[in-house]
């Protein structure tokens, strides 16, 4: 593969008491994208509540648990601690929607 640049954007709801903590985490995120070439942004609006990823070709994918799909594991020294592949899921609903062409 060439070199290309992925651009995610996140739009978000913050709790105002943890803004500043949350801006740090993700400060950080974004610094540590950046040198695998992707180019990440957010914001907070604090009135959304629906859960989805846009993609640049039309597709969104509605998400009903949010992002928020895996079990939690039992301690660190499950395989599924590191590997995602490996963790059992929550039970949820994902839906593909064309936006537009």
């Amino acid at each position: 593969m060439g070199n290309y640049t992925l651009k995610l954007d996140l739009i978000t709801a913050c709790d105002p008491s943890l803004e500043s903590e949350s801006k740090g985490k993700l400060d950080e995120l974004k610094k540590g994208l950046i040198r695998d070439h992707i180019e990440f942004d957010y914001k907070f609006e604090n009135n959304i509540h629906d859960r989805w990823i846009e993609t640049d070709t039309g597709w969104r994918i509605i998400l009903g648990r949010g992002l928020d799909i895996f079990q939690k594991q039992e301690d660190k020294f499950t395989l599924g601690f590191l590997d995602q592949t490996k963790r059992k899921c929550k039970t949820t609903t994902i839906t593909y929607t064309k936006v537009r062409p």
